[in-house]
């Protein structure tokens, strides 16, 4: 029977010994991993005496506590933290007698977590640090099976988290003894600003009345959460998830047990797939905690893209690629993204070095190139529109007679691309000249004359042809202008300036 419990006690701390000590995630790159690795880490604290604070530590980032803004603060041996920098090395009371708040006496400015007589000159240890990257680093202070002052085979453990940006605060509490032979059992958990003006106390949530004195009170496995409101005098306070605490120095190791480092963070350069360790001996936990991160390292390949521009057209862009075939070997799938990632043209399979994407509009779009390994390579490119740098000139003369059908347009065509193609009212002109075309034999009316060079680029002009609007006119004096209507054919003169 002994050795059937033994087993299931075995089974149990290799189950608690699984634990999220690294904050970094498994992570793929290609080539070449770069970067710094960070783990829940804390610094053991020289204080082992009753009733005291310990010096001023940073706490690694800007930390507001109810509006207020801090870096520094100091950790007592009586379970509480005050932003109050003239208590370092400064006696930490232990005798409660009134609630908190009580002006002009500590602890204030204070986190309270809670705030009660245990002795870390008998058993136990306290751990700080800052862990994580900004802006999204955490103070961490956990103090870690603590003798309660009298009772001293029971033993406390809480922690209090820093969140840097949004100003929470977290605090788990593993186990809470009661001591009621000592100070009453008295113990408070909350918060305090720094005249005792402003409090926020924690409900019990079994008695339902505040965790302050005279009220007796345990707790095990218990989390909270402090989350400042914009008035910065008070803290909504919310019961969440008790996460299991992890303190002391983490020791980073390859998969061979090689020491890589120690402390909260491990610089890493890598081109090949690696898995490194993190463990971490602390009194708060049985055994060695250990956790691990995967980092994937995959090979590289480059791509090369071109682009031909869009012509006046817009439609008729084009993108070529080609991978680094000293990189990599086909086949490989091209896939062509716009910037929302939408997939727009795909190739698979393709063996030969390059591929050419067409009928494009111009714009900004993503290249992919994935081998048959499964290695991929990627790009973005813009493709542009070719400005219109071409005019055009038009003249013209108005039709001489009534009824008539001799107007004519000339156009004139520069700076764009020969050859060129001229058209009147869409018609096009079969035998323009090089560089201009004449429109001939035309009735009074409005013309459209186009003109579209070599990269497609088009102008316009719009003209009036006009005609007189009666048979006969006089158009000079002393001459004699002949018309013939186009409707009775006869011959009608007229004299200007006879008697």
């Amino acid at each position: 029977m002994k050795k059937i419990l033994l087993f299931i006690f075995i089974i149990l701390v290799n189950l608690t010994l699984n634990a999220q000590i690294i904050i970094s995630n498994d992570t793929s790159v290609c080539g070449n991993f770069t970067d710094v690795l960070q783990c829940n880490s804390a610094n053991q604290s020289t204080m082992a005496v009753d009733d005291m604070h310990d010096i001023a530590v940073p706490i690694g980032f800007t930390f507001d506590f109810y509006g207020l803004p801090y870096d520094h603060l100091v950790v007592s041996g009586n379970g509480y933290v005050t932003f109050d920098t003239t208590q370092s090395n400064q006696y930490s009371p232990w005798n409660i007698t009134v609630p908190i708040p009580n002006p002009g006496n500590m602890p204030e400015n204070a986190i309270m977590a809670p705030w009660q007589d245990i002795n870390s000159g008998v058993s136990g240890s306290i751990y700080y640090g800052t862990t994580g990257a900004a802006p999204n680093r955490k103070f961490t202070v956990t103090w870690c099976e603590i003798a309660m002052f009298s009772c001293t085979s029971d033993l406390h453990t809480s922690q209090i988290v820093l969140h840097e940006g949004s100003n929470k605060i977290e605090m788990f509490i593993k186990d809470k003894p009661l001591c009621i032979t000592w100070n009453g059992g008295a113990a408070v958990q909350g918060l305090v600003d720094a005249t005792s003006t402003n409090f926020d106390i924690v409900d019990d949530p079994t008695l339902l009345l505040p965790r302050n004195f005279p009220l007796p009170w345990t707790a095990t496995n218990e989390g909270w959460e402090f989350l400042p409101n914009p008035n910065n005098t008070s803290y909504t306070i919310n019961s969440i998830p008790y996460i299991p605490i992890v303190a002391g120095s983490s020791t980073w190791s390859d998969a061979n047990g090689n020491v890589l480092g120690t402390g909260p963070s491990l610089a890493v350069n890598t081109s090949s797939t690696t898995v490194i360790y993190a463990d971490i001996t602390g009194s708060c936990a049985l055994g060695v905690l250990t956790d691990s991160i995967v980092i994937t390292v995959t090979g590289c390949f480059d791509i090369s893209l071109s682009t031909v521009t869009a012509s006046c057209l817009g439609n008729d862009a084009s993108i070529s690629c080609s991978p680094n075939i000293s990189l990599t070997n086909p086949p490989w799938d091209f896939d062509l993204f716009d910037m929302n990632g939408v997939l727009l043209q795909n190739a698979p399979n393709v063996t030969s070095n390059s591929h050419t994407f067409s009928s494009l509009f111009p714009g900004t779009y993503v290249v992919r190139v994935t081998d048959i390994i499964g290695y991929s390579a990627q790009d973005t490119i813009v493709v542009s529109q070719i400005n219109n740098p071409m005019t055009i000139s038009s003249n013209f003369n108005n039709i001489s007679c009534y009824n008539g059908n001799d107007g004519k347009i000339s156009v004139l065509a520069q700076n764009g691309l020969p050859q060129y193609q001229f058209f009147i009212n869409g018609t096009l002109n079969t035998n323009p000249y090089p560089y201009d075309s004449v429109f001939t034999n035309l009735s009074a009316g409005t013309y459209i004359v186009s003109v579209m060079d070599d990269n497609n680029c088009m102008e316009r002009d719009t003209i009036e042809i006009t005609a007189p609007i009666y048979p006969l006119q006089a158009l000079a004096e002393s001459k004699v202008v002949v018309c013939y209507g186009a409707s009775d054919g006869i011959a009608i003169a007229s004299a200007a300036g006879g008697t």
